[in-house]
């Protein structure tokens, strides 16, 4: 999870007197929803669409290329799982493009 913002507020307890002060996170994982975004988080500041066109010419069978994207990316930079399968969505509807 990363950081994003952080703040502290006075929240004023239900017993007692006083107030106690809270750090309050609010954070958010930062993982990329859409496709195109998960390429572009993890993967845009090294690659760009003439790598993505390599890739389908050197891997026509859109079946073998989803394999061999699916083991590449375990090993290079692994992004979690569901950004991998979005990263390999938006890489292979690229291709199909």
């Amino acid at each position: 999870m990363q950081l994003r913002h952080m703040s502290a507020i006075a929240v004023k307890p239900a017993f007692g007197t006083g107030l106690i002060l809270v750090s309050v996170l609010l954070a958010s994982c930062g993982a990329a929803k859409e496709p195109e975004a998960a390429f572009r988080a993890r993967c845009g500041k090294c690659h760009e669409q003439r790598d993505i066109q390599n890739w389908g010419r050197q891997r026509r069978d859109a079946n073998a290329r989803q394999v061999w994207l699916d083991q590449f990316l375990r090993l290079h930079y692994p992004p979690p799982e569901a950004e991998r399968a979005l990263i390999i969505s938006y890489i292979q509807s690229t291709i199909a493009d």
